[in-house]
């Protein structure tokens, strides 16, 4: 049987360049090699097995890249909003995520019209939201305000989600008014392509 002397360093190279091809500046635990080979000494088969088992299984976890885009969010009817959160009526746009242990980043892309404001409104807030609940701490991310009167403007909304469960799960936009109300809130008013994003990461 052929001795390999160098297995050890094998792996090593096998991990790094796992780690390079998961994403620069990824995080990650050490990583035992269970067996070690000298020169001239025969390797087992079964020792051979634990040690790429040992890397399969630092490898494993970074390979999470799982991406959702999600298109046309136009056509679903305006609605109304007071000061209190409403969800808009943009369709239900579901996700998948694989890893109990993950984040998850949204990207929303999109023109928002604020509607008509009365009743002492003078903005409109829009807020992403997963399974009805924002990103915490509430209003860290995920936000965006017009503050004119029957404007429609593009709007780049982030928000970043931990402890999700892995799952379906739902993103969400939804929208309230400083004060009053403001009738026909709407998203992607004259159907430009608004598009969610979203990106489960570690």
């Amino acid at each position: 049987m052929k001795s390999l002397p160098h297995l050890k360093s094998v792996y090593t190279q096998l991990i790094a360049a796992a780690i390079l091809a998961a994403g620069v500046g990824q995080s990650y635990a050490a990583v035992t090699i269970p067996n070690t080979f000298s020169a001239g000494t025969p390797a087992v088969a079964t020792q051979v097995n634990d040690n790429f088992t040992a890397v399969k299984n630092a490898i494993d976890p970074l390979q999470i890249a799982n991406y959702t885009e999600i298109v046309g969010l136009c056509n679903d009817g305006s609605t109304n909003v007071t000061s209190t959160f409403t969800k808009l009526g943009n369709g239900i746009h579901s996700f998948i995520k694989s890893s109990p242990d993950t984040k998850i980043e949204i990207h929303v892309n999109s023109t928002f019209s604020a509607g008509t404001f009365a009743g002492g409104a003078s903005g409109i807030q829009f807020q992403i939201e997963v399974d009805g609940v924002p990103a915490s701490p509430v209003g860290a991310g995920g936000v965006g305000v017009i503050f004119t009167s029957g404007a429609a403007q593009y709007l780049s909304l982030y928000a970043v989600f931990q402890g999700l469960s892995a799952g379906a799960h739902t993103v969400e936009l939804w929208a309230r008014s400083n004060a009053g109300t403001s009738a026909g809130v709407y998203v992607d008013s004259g159907c430009w392509g608004g598009t969610i994003i979203v990106k489960e990461v570690r």
